[in-house]
C-alpha cells in the first residue's frame, strides 16, 4: 500500500497563512513613483518592517502639488499610494484592502526642509497592520503620526477571477460592485484638518 507522508514533505506543498514577506528587485517596482529601498528589520523573525523614505517640497510632487490654506499638505491618496507600493514591493500581496483607517495629523511640508517619513508594518491576523510616521531627524526623534489602518488580501479581486473564468463576466462585475461597496467603510478622519483651518 501507499506509505503515509510525513508532516515534513507535506507541509513543503501547503502555501503559507496569511501575507509573507516577499522583497522584489525587479525594474517593474523600482519603477513605481513611491519605490523604497530603504527599509529596517525583520519581519520573519519580530513580525515588524520599517520602509523609509525622505521626502520635501523639492523631491515629491504630490507634496508641492497640493495646497491647503496656502500650507503644502501631502494628500490622502498620496498616503495609499505609499502603502500599496510598499505591499507591492516587499509582501505576497498584489490587491491589497484597506480597513479601519484612521487619519491622525497632516504632513506639512515647506520649502528646503527634508521629512524623514516612514511605513511601520507588523504582523496582524493574516494580514498587516500600519502606521506611517514622520520625524524631520533621521533618528525619529519626536515622530508624529498621520495614518493607521489594516492591510489585507482583497479577495473579493481573488474570487472575481475566479467566477470571470468559471461562470462569466456578468456575476463577476456583480460581485465586484458589491465589494466596493465595503470599501467605503471604517475611515475615520477625526480632526485631521482641524489645524490648517486655524491659519
Amino acid at each position: 500500500g501507499a506509505r503515509p507522508v510525513s508532516s515534513q514533505v507535506r507541509n513543503r506543498f501547503i502555501k503559507p497563512k496569511g501575507i509573507q514577506f516577499e522583497p522584489k528587485y525587479e525594474d517593474q517596482f523600482k519603477k513605481l513613483y513611491f519605490y523604497s529601498s530603504d527599509c529596517f528589520g525583520n519581519f520573519q523573525r519580530d513580525g515588524e518592517l520599517s520602509v523609509n523614505y525622505l521626502i520635501s517640497v523639492e523631491n515629491n510632487i504630490c507634496l508641492r502639488d497640493h495646497r491647503v490654506f496656502g500650507e503644502y499638505l501631502l494628500p490622502t491618496d498620496a498616503y495609499i499610494e505609499l502603502i500599496y507600493t510598499a505591499c507591492r514591493t516587499y509582501f505576497s500581496i498584489e490587491q491589497i484592502c484597506l480597513t479601519d483607517i484612521n487619519i491622525v495629523n497632516p504632513l506639512l511640508g515647506s520649502s528646503n526642509r527634508e521629512i524623514h517619513l516612514r511605513i511601520v508594518f507588523s504582523k496582524h491576523d493574516d494580514g498587516l497592520r500600519f502606521v506611517i510616521k514622520s520625524s524631520l531627524s533621521s533618528n525619529h526623534e519626536n515622530e508624529k503620526v498621520h495614518m493607521q489602518g489594516l492591510v489585507s488580501k482583497n479577495h473579493a479581486c481573488e474570487m472575481t477571477a475566479r467566477l470571470m473564468t468559471n461562470t462569466g463576466s456578468a456575476l463577476a462585475n456583480e460581485v465586484k460592485r458589491d465589494s466596493l461597496k465595503n470599501l467605503q467603510k471604517d475611515v475615520s478622519v477625526g480632526d485631521f484638518y482641524s489645524s490648517l483651518q486655524k491659519l
